[in-house]
């Protein structure tokens, strides 16, 4: 049994791989053909797939911040990553923006693991008590974000009115499908790259240096990535996007690095949540987790080991994600960078129609022009989470 475990978890780890470093592949589709797979498979422990779909999920939460630092294509729960990480890269600090990342999401996990009992409780106990006031939370969060731009206030408040309306439209259309990749790839994906065109960018010199952080900074971060992402990640229409915004807006303005710290924290803690969401109140808001509930019947025994294999796999990703950020800094400064940013652009465009329908291209192209108005009027693209916020303000509220 410890070999076929073993070997599950290797396995899902090189899916995980793949899924994290291909913009476009979700771990969601993978797993889904996964389950197809299982149903031919009546001599099969199922279970096995299951330890499988979680390697894999919790690698790829490691692995998909490679290319939103180095190629600005990020997926929907990197989109904020986008944002410093490319500062980072232009200043040659790609390496350490991937790997603040990658121990943002491991000190995350091995506290949220060790919380795990506390999370349980928090989930079954506080499930109907938060829930009515999550709107108004996410209102305040919204006007923080307003308020803290350092550029036109009205300018950010139009920008996060404009991606909002946006994002109710493309929610409301129901011929498109996988919504979040063609807004999201048009609000920061695409307009992030043509932006690199217009100005000419060349990449700098990368150096592979791994990151320095204050003892502080970290002990401060991590319970509050855990913390806040618990509470966000078990309820409806919230995810670790939202809840970045949320804890960002709770603490004094970040640098670039604690900013990275905090973002993939919550995004592993999002989702180890998932997993104890679905032991304590059989629900799950990730659906590659929806998926591993179908292939292994949770119990307390089941739990543990599934514990075990996130800390292991989290371990291993770690490792993984600070090898291949090596090398992506060692080739960026080989390579013609304006191509690849054009060949990027082209590889988002032939997805869009494959994933999303023909109409996911027309979505992505109004994405676009409105992710350009924060260069436009110079603020920040983070108010561009209008997108995502307005309508989960709405679902509250209304």
């Amino acid at each position: 049994m410890l070999i076929e475990t073993i070997l599950a978890v290797l396995c899902g780890i090189a899916l995980g791989t793949v899924t994290g470093l291909t913009p476009g592949i979700h771990i969601n589709l993978v797993a889904a053909l996964i389950l197809l797979v299982s149903k031919n498979l009546t001599s099969f422990p199922t279970e096995y797939l299951a330890f499988a779909i979680l390697a894999m999920s919790i690698t790829h939460v490691f692995l998909d911040i490679i290319p939103s630092v180095f190629l600005g294509a990020p997926d929907a729960n990197e989109v904020l990553a986008v944002l410093p990480g490319h500062r980072l890269l232009m200043q040659g600090l790609g390496y350490q923006a991937v790997a603040i990342s990658a121990l943002g999401a491991l000190s995350a996990i091995i506290v949220g693991i060790l919380a795990s009992p506390l999370t349980i409780v928090m989930i079954t106990k506080l499930f109907e008590v938060i829930k009515p006031y999550i709107g108004w939370i996410l209102i305040a969060a919204s006007f923080l974000l307003v308020i803290k731009e350092s550029g036109s206030k009205v300018a950010a408040a139009l920008i996060f009115l404009f991606s909002g309306v946006l994002g109710l439209a493309v929610f409301g259309i129901e011929t498109v499908k996988e919504p979040l990749f063609p807004l999201l790839s048009g609000l920061f994906g695409i307009s992030t790259l043509l932006i690199s065109i217009s100005q000419n960018t060349k990449i700098p010199q990368q150096y592979v240096v791994f990151p320095a952080m204050p003892w502080k900074e970290w002990l401060k971060l991590t319970p509050l990535a855990t913390i806040v992402s618990s509470l966000f990640s078990f309820l409806p229409a919230l995810g670790p996007t939202q809840a970045t915004i949320l804890a960002s807006s709770l603490t004094r303005e970040l640098s670039a690095k604690s900013f990275l710290f905090l973002n993939a924290g919550i995004n592993a803690v999002n989702m180890l949540t998932s997993i104890l969401s679905l032991y304590a109140i059989e629900k799950a808001r990730n659906g590659a987790i929806v998926v591993m509930g179908k292939l292994a019947a949770m119990n307390s025994d089941l739990l543990i080991k599934l514990l075990i294999i996130t800390a292991v796999t989290a371990i291993l990703a770690c490792g993984l994600s600070l090898l291949f950020a090596r090398g992506f800094a060692n080739i960026m400064q080989k390579i013609n960078y304006r191509g690849l940013i054009i060949g990027i652009i082209l590889f988002i465009v032939v997805l869009l129609p494959i994933i999303s329908g023909w109409l996911g291209l027309m979505v992505a192209a109004v994405a676009t022009l409105v992710g350009l108005l924060p260069s436009v009027f110079n603020t920040g693209k983070n108010h561009l989470m209008g997108c995502l916020l307005l309508p989960t303000i709405l679902y509250f509220m209304l």
